[in-house]
């Protein structure tokens, strides 16, 4: 009778239509999928009403009929096309032209003589058999190698697992954008359970590529709002990461994840006294992630002080109580790493490479938390080790106003442990000259001297005068013949390399006039100069020489 108007599809499935009817006019609204109407409704509805109405009947008919003509008019299109548009065949066409049967008969054909087509078509439509546990697991035993213990995987098997694992990821990724957690969980399921022990067995790059795709899923998984599962989903996830942890063999590249995963939940009573009573349960030593999950756990409900009286069970281990205070480093357990570090620190259980290592992670918390006691304290430290100018200039930046008394403090106990090596170049940097000057002069040492040459030759250069003839006599003092001022002038060739020509011919014309019966000197020491100027250069020495 012409009542509908307005039909339109909104979205896909999703039709709305206007309808008058009692001199009224009506919204309809329809979701149809091609086997079934899945909802409708209608503006002329009472409250309490679920039987259709006429206004939603015509339309229904309206739409069926709108969707007969587009038919025919597609197969009206595909008959009357010119033979020439056949010359170009595409899988668009052939869909058209060609029947369900004869389609799903290509397909079975097909599957039979290609098994990529055939593990292909099982991945894409894997989420069809709803009536199953995981079939997941069933696709992947179908696309895993039949050697899996074998290193010597062949290329087309890695292929084909990589091919399929690509398609799974996209189903992934479908799952997470539509919020569907039990497919989501079902194939992180069954790539977790299947893929990593195939790649444990593997030699790199295979077994860092399979572990890649386990590592992705993994996160998407445990990224899941707890908002899209249900109290059951949660718990199924939390039980399977628990157990997958747990395992005698699990890749080393997922602990950190699952450990963070873990404890986080572990201020609610169940997951904590879950974790408590594995490792309560489990043999002395525990293994390294038993011990970093229970240490994880006791730092995320604010018991530092417990994580300590745990690894005092370890003092015999003390790389196994530096592994896990990393661990802790890992998870972000900041005032944990800092309590354990200091302490097993004062034990002195530790190596030197162990040791640093301990003092960094806790130098890193403590930047972390800006802890400034602990920086400053730790910043000192590292100089006094190593002597190094970056550590000097963090130090002295983060002091700020305090670093007058800092500086004072850091002199005393450098003056008080007598290295020189870290002594002097915290005088060169706080331009401490005398002090610099004085300690040169105590230690003699030409080498050490060397390293503020450029300075001191700007500022001192008297000083430096006087260090290398003082050095350089008392050597000749006890040295003789030609071996002795080849010495003398392989020491001297440095201050020319510096551009210090001058000052070495003061130096030389000075020991020259010291050692007066020393023939050999002057010709050997004239060698420091190039040819062309070594006429030149001698001349003033032999006039200091006669002087």
């Amino acid at each position: 009778m012409g009542a509908v108007r307005q039909l339109q599809e909104m979205e896909k499935h999703f039709w709305m239509a206007k309808v008058t009817g009692d001199d009224f006019l009506y919204e309809v609204e329809a979701i149809i999928t091609p086997h079934k109407i899945k909802a409708y409704t209608c503006e002329c509805w009472a409250e309490g009403r679920r039987l259709m109405c006429p206004h939603i009947a015509a339309a229904l008919l309206k739409i069926r009929q709108f969707l007969d003509q587009k038919a025919a008019a597609r197969q009206a299109q595909v008959e009357n096309r010119q033979p020439e548009s056949l010359a170009r065949i595409s899988v668009q066409n052939i869909l058209e032209m060609a029947s369900m049967d004869e389609i799903a008969g290509f397909i079975q054909a097909y599957s039979r003589r290609d098994r990529d087509f055939a593990l292909a078509l099982k991945t894409w439509f894997t989420n069809k058999f709803t009536g199953m546990d995981n079939p997941y697991r069933f696709l992947l035993d179908a696309a895993l190698p039949r050697h899996p213990g074998s290193r010597a995987l062949r290329d087309p098997e890695i292929r084909r697992l990589r091919k399929t694992l690509d398609d799974l990821q996209l189903q992934l990724a479908t799952a997470v954008a539509g919020a569907n957690a039990q497919t989501l969980f079902l194939l992180v399921v069954a790539i977790l359970e299947k893929i990593t022990p195939l790649a444990l067995h593997l030699d790199e790059p295979r077994r860092s590529t399979l572990l890649a795709y386990c590592q992705t899923a993994l996160q998407q998984l445990l990224q899941m709002p707890d908002a899209h599962l249900s109290p059951e989903l949660r718990e199924k996830r939390w039980h399977f990461v628990f157990e997958f942890l747990t395992q005698p063999q699990h890749p080393l590249e997922l602990e950190s994840t699952l450990i963070g995963f873990l404890s986080r939940t572990a201020a609610e009573e169940a997951p904590f006294s879950a974790i408590r009573t594995l490792f309560d349960h489990t043999p002395y030593p525990a293994p390294p992630a038993v011990l970093s999950l229970f240490l994880t756990a006791l730092a995320q409900r604010e018991m530092p002080e417990a994580v300590v009286r745990v690894l005092r069970d370890y003092s015999e281990r003390p790389a196994q109580i530096k592994e896990a205070i990393a661990a802790l480093s890992q998870q972000q357990c900041w005032m944990a790493v800092m309590l354990a570090g200091e302490y097993f620190l004062d034990q002195n259980l530790f190596n030197t490479g162990q040791r640093r290592e301990i003092e960094d992670l806790i130098m890193d918390a403590a930047d972390k938390t800006a802890d400034k006691t602990r920086q400053m304290t730790y910043l000192r430290l590292r100089y006094r080790q190593y002597g190094q100018t970056d550590t000097f200039a963090r130090l002295k930046s983060l002091a700020g106003p305090e670093w007058p008394v800092e500086q004072r403090r850091l002199l005393i106990e450098l003056q008080l442990a007598g290295d020189a090596a870290k002594l002097a170049p915290f005088l060169a940097a706080e331009n401490q000259l005398d002090d610099l000057t004085h300690l040169l002069m105590e230690r003699r040492d030409l080498a050490l001297l060397r390293q503020y040459e450029d300075l001191l030759c700007r500022e001192r250069k008297p000083f430096v005068f006087d260090f290398y003839f003082n050095i350089l006599s008392d050597y000749l003092a006890d040295h003789f013949g030609k071996p002795a001022s080849g010495h003398v002038r392989a020491t001297l060739s440095g201050l020319l390399h510096k551009g210090q020509s001058e000052l070495a011919r003061e130096i030389i014309g000075a020991l020259i006039a010291r050692f007066p019966d020393r023939h050999t000197l002057p010709e050997e020491l004239a060698e420091i100069f190039p040819k062309t100027n070594k006429q030149q250069a001698f001349h003033p020495i032999a006039a200091n020489h006669e002087s």
